[in-house]
């Protein structure tokens, strides 16, 4: 399944969300900025952030913005990622996965 992201290049990893403070307008600053480097995510309806552990700065940032599905590896399933239009991964959450 990941794969396929990767290959139609619908997948982005980001350095890190501990930085991010748990306000919905620097979620969306974060999104606006990733989206002018690329058009799929602009596109994207369903957007799907992945991270190694639930970090409640980031649940509280996202949680407000319609289309972003939160999901850490622990809970991460195929029916999930399916959903999905648009991945966008932490470097730690890429690092579990290796």
């Amino acid at each position: 399944m990941l794969s396929q992201f990767a290959q139609t290049k619908n997948i982005l990893v980001v350095d890190d969300f501990k930085d991010l403070t748990p306000k919905t307008k620097e979620a969306s600053n974060l999104i606006d900025l990733l989206e002018k480097d690329n058009q799929s995510l602009a596109k994207s309806k369903k957007i799907g952030i992945i991270t190694d552990v639930t970090d409640k700065n980031v649940v509280r940032a996202f949680r407000n913005i319609a289309g972003f599905k939160l999901m850490s590896l622990k809970s991460l399933n195929t029916l999930d990622l399916s959903n999905q239009n648009f991945l966008i991964f932490s470097q730690k959450a890429v690092e579990t996965l290796k």
